[in-house]
């Protein structure tokens, strides 16, 4: 009991010193009477703006940013971070200034994650990122592979609508948020390593629920990160241990699908290729400049179903939320489509281009309810922006919901917007 209490109590001396280091920095910084930093809202002692923040973050941001400013300061807890709202900051950050915001920010895993220095989204500007990138563009996500899964994706478009049909018939009530999301995993997944998520049990829904867990603690780390380094690496709330069993389960699984993929690819010279079949043919190349290792190729089909899993259904049901909201744009879009398609057949990819106002509502939704509505950078040297110093190391996060609707660029930009033509 007391060997407990002694812990308790060497943790709160090193919360409260930590407090202590960080208003100590601070007061110099403020002694620089050259350093301009970005306004910021009132703050509380420890929690710093926290009580400022809703369960729904992006619109909290929002909110504040129309008090203090495009670019703006938060405390929360033991971080700090620079909160970028408007279009023309953020076209400095994210065009002008690139090259200094170049550096994407993690929140809480790395400690933890078993493919540190294997990662593509967060990996720092250099051959591997290149590396990475031109294996996107030419192979991975090119315009010819992604032709190859046009008749995935109309195969799953066309069962969500005969389960649709089914149920309109039987008058049934029809969860659509969960219709779409199984749709969508459904063609990440059969991209990704050919099987679907939805026909019992299978790779491709272990693999789902492995990726869900992962996003879980890593979560519960990114929180307990806000309150201090040093607190999220005692590992307290036993989220890391669990990250990394999480983790080592998703890789003891993926190894096992890689080897089933490997002796398919010996046994057989099919021309349609997954992006698994991609990504391992890469890694046996012995004429590659950069080596993708096996942990590459993990790292990559869990951050794959990271951003897959629950974005595209996301802005699909916004997408239908908006046209419902607003029967004007819905019948126009109607009118486009069966003046163009007709009625005895249902839209196709190719008919797109010929869809303008079809590929207006759809960006207009995007505009209105972004899927990541927070994009995160690190600063990598001491910089001006907006004629406020930014600091080396500094956290950046860009708020696309606000950028999305900065008046200046625009009348009515909180709602989907519609001309008449």
């Amino acid at each position: 009991m007391a060997t407990i209490t002694d812990e308790i109590l060497l943790c709160f001396i090193c919360l409260i010193s930590f407090f202590f280091i960080q208003s100590l920095l601070k007061r110099k910084e403020k002694l620089r009477s050259d350093f301009k930093r970005p306004p910021s809202p009132p703050a509380l002692p420890i929690i710093g703006h926290l009580h400022h923040l809703s369960p729904v973050i992006h619109q909290s941001f929002h909110r504040l940013a129309q008090l203090y400013g495009p670019l703006m300061r938060l405390h929360i807890g033991a971080s700090t971070m620079i909160v970028v709202s408007s279009a023309s900051s953020a076209r400095d950050i994210l065009k002008i200034h690139e090259s200094l915001f170049s550096s994407r920010l993690t929140f809480g895993m790395e400690d933890y994650n078993i493919y540190e220095g294997h990662s593509f989204t967060t990996a720092e500007y250099g051959p591997y990122w290149r590396f990475m990138k031109r294996l996107c563009m030419s192979k991975l996500m090119s315009a010819s592979q992604l032709d190859r899964f046009m008749d995935v994706r109309r195969e799953e478009m066309k069962k969500l609508l005969e389960s649709l049909a089914k149920s309109s018939k039987e008058s049934s009530a029809v969860d659509l948020g969960a219709e779409l999301t199984t749709m969508t995993n459904n063609v990440l997944s059969r991209m990704v390593m050919s099987t679907r998520c939805s026909d019992g049990y299978n790779e491709a829904e272990v693999c789902r629920n492995l990726v869900l867990k992962c996003i879980e603690f890593a979560g519960k780390l990114s929180m307990a990160e806000i309150l201090g380094t040093f607190i999220k690496k005692f590992d307290l709330f036993g989220h890391g241990r669990k990250l990394v069993k999480s983790m080592e389960r998703f890789d003891k699984f993926v190894e096992s699908i890689m080897e089933i993929h490997e002796e398919r690819m010996k046994s057989s010279a099919g021309n349609t290729k997954d992006m698994m079949d991609i990504l391992l043919e890469v890694h046996h190349d012995q004429n590659s400049a950069t080596k993708l290792t096996r942990k590459g190729i993990k790292n990559f089909v869990l951050e794959m179903f990271i951003a897959g899993v629950e974005t595209s259904s996301k802005a699909l049901q916004w997408a239908t939320a908006e046209l419902i909201s607003n029967p004007i744009v819905f019948d126009k879009l109607r009118e486009e489509i069966v003046s163009l398609v007709g009625t005895t057949r249902l839209v196709q990819e190719s008919d797109i281009p010929n869809l303008p106002y079809l590929q207006a509502v759809v960006k207009e939704a995007l505009r209105l309810h972004a899927p990541a509505p927070l994009i995160l950078r690190k600063c990598t040297e001491d910089c001006k922006i907006n004629g406020f110093d930014i600091l080396k190391d500094t956290r950046i996060l860009v708020n696309a919901y606000s950028v999305m609707r900065d008046p200046l660029h625009g009348k009515n930009q909180t709602s989907l917007c519609h001309r008449d033509s």
